[in-house]
């Protein structure tokens, strides 16, 4: 379809409204007709009254001239008799307006001048009181007189009455015919307008909805790195546009994926690289200095020798770190999980850690106990993390407590110290890459002055979230803080995504 949607949207007005339109024109013409032949049925009933009023009137002054040749008429009757025939053929003239009824309103006006010859004399003599003379008019009028009571003339009218009559008959089938017609007409219009309006709208929205939905999945699979379904739509309208210009940012956005995704190949080559040429040397530097501590040295010596190697194996855990971190942001970090005594691993974690500690007559000790369903390495990395970074801002003489426990189908490990504290709107921060103690005003992560630049919690937080549970950091920000790590206790746990651990 090469329509734009602006003109899809009048077609799927305009049909239905067309038809419509149409439909009114024919119902209009058909009104119109069913008002005509009810004009027809109006005039032919107000004829057959007018008629049937002029055979009555005829009627009575037959009766009464009939009575006047026998001496007994009444002129105030006969008067008000011919009087309303003439009003009423007055009427049949005003009515008439078919060459038929004219001609019969002209053929009845004349019958009534032939009965005012007859009549009006008769009336006159009447009053005059001259008997004889009327006898004597009836004679002359004889022809006249036969005429009415023979009934030729009523006998026209009622001719008349019947075609009328019969003409009102068929007017009145016919508007029957008309009114069926349009009440038909009616229900076909309703049913095919409504069956017109949803078949464009169907047969236009459904091109609409198909290529919609290809958009959808085009985009559903483009987020998924799949490849699209179908080509480039053609046409001029909107979604085709839109399609073609998806399609070409598609392309130039998985160019730009695969150049990134070589950058990326390349860093990691690269941090992988470098990280193993730090640590060989480091490696060389810690066993000389090992080696060296075995010596017959002064105490002085020995102190820096510590200082010396404690430098250096901090230099390779930052190496280390950076690796881990890269991994974790890439997603290329795999978990072996299984069932973690954690009492005996927090254990064996102090006991590595005691000479550390007792640099700066730190006590360490455990509280609890429990199994969580994890790495144990990583697991042994985040707690190895969090304890360094404890004993590194716990004041001289202090203690650090790991206070291990079940709840809510949870693993909480929380590692408890005596240091500065964390100002509480700094909390969330510190587990960002790259924050240092120093700038956050509370120096609990460690910049360069404490052997790092802001990873190990990054790292930390990258390996919980990777477990699916959570870290978080408790503190007044005046004195001591408490980290602490919830681990789900279920072997169906599921995996954070890349997404997550960033």
């Amino acid at each position: 379809m090469s329509l734009r949607l602006i003109h899809v949207g009048f077609l799927i007005v305009g049909i239905p409204l067309v038809f419509e339109l149409t439909l009114l024109a024919t119902m209009n013409n058909l009104v119109n007709d069913t008002q005509a032949s009810l004009q027809k049925t109006l005039h032919s009933r107000n004829l057959l009254v007018v008629v049937s009023r002029l055979i009555c009137d005829y009627i009575d002054i037959v009766v009464l001239l009939g009575e006047g040749a026998s001496g007994n008429l009444n002129p105030d009757k006969l008067e008000l008799s011919f009087a309303r025939i003439r009003s009423d053929i007055d009427d049949f003239e005003r009515l008439a307006n078919t060459p038929t009824e004219r001609a019969k309103a002209r053929e009845t006006k004349d019958a009534c001048d032939a009965i005012s010859q007859f009549i009006s004399p008769i009336l006159k003599l009447y009053r005059d009181g001259e008997m004889a003379q009327i006898l004597l008019l009836y004679r002359q009028h004889k022809k006249t007189f036969v005429q009415l009571n023979s009934g030729a003339w009523t006998s026209g009218l009622m001719s008349f009455s019947e075609s009328t009559r019969e003409a009102n008959r068929l007017e009145l089938e016919r508007q029957l015919k008309l009114n069926e017609q349009e009440r038909q007409l009616a229900y076909i219009g309703i049913f095919l307008s409504i069956l017109i309006s949803v078949s464009s709208s169907l047969v236009f929205t459904r091109n609409i909805s198909s290529k919609l939905q290809t958009m959808v999945k085009n985009c559903s699979r483009f987020k998924n790195g799949e490849p699209l379904l179908k080509e480039q739509q053609q046409g001029l309208n909107e979604l085709s546009q839109l399609d073609r210009k998806f399609h070409d940012l598609a392309a130039r956005l998985d160019v730009a994926r695969e150049q990134l995704k070589e950058a990326n190949n390349l860093r990691c080559e690269l941090l992988s690289v470098l990280t193993e040429e730090i640590n060989q040397p480091l490696k060389s530097v810690i066993s000389a200095l090992e080696s060296m501590q075995s010596l017959d040295l002064s105490e002085r010596d020995r102190k820096l020798l510590e200082i010396a190697k404690r430098n250096a194996t901090i230099m390779m855990r930052l190496a280390d770190d950076l690796v881990d971190l890269d991994k974790l942001q890439t997603s290329d970090i795999e978990l072996n999980r299984v069932t973690v005594d954690l009492s005996a691993l927090v254990d064996v974690i102090m006991d590595n850690l005691t000479a550390f500690a007792e640099t700066k007559q730190i006590k360490m000790q455990r509280r609890g106990e429990a199994n969580c369903w994890a790495d144990i390495n990583r697991l042994e990395q985040v707690i190895m993390n969090l304890l360094v970074n404890a004993i590194k801002y716990s004041p001289k003489g202090g203690t650090i407590t790991v206070d291990i426990k079940t709840e809510n189908d949870e693993t909480l490990i929380a590692f408890i110290d005596e240091g500065r504290g964390i100002p509480p709107a700094k909390l969330k921060q510190i587990f960002e890459p790259f924050k240092q103690a120093e700038d956050l005003e509370a120096p609990h992560t460690g910049g360069m002055g404490s052997g790092g630049v802001g990873l190990g919690l990054a790292v930390c937080a990258g390996l919980v979230k990777l477990h699916g549970g959570s870290i978080r950091a408790e503190s007044d920000g005046v004195s001591g803080s408490t980290f602490t790590v919830c681990i789900p206790n279920s072997s169906k746990t599921t995996v954070a995504s890349a997404d997550h651990v960033r």
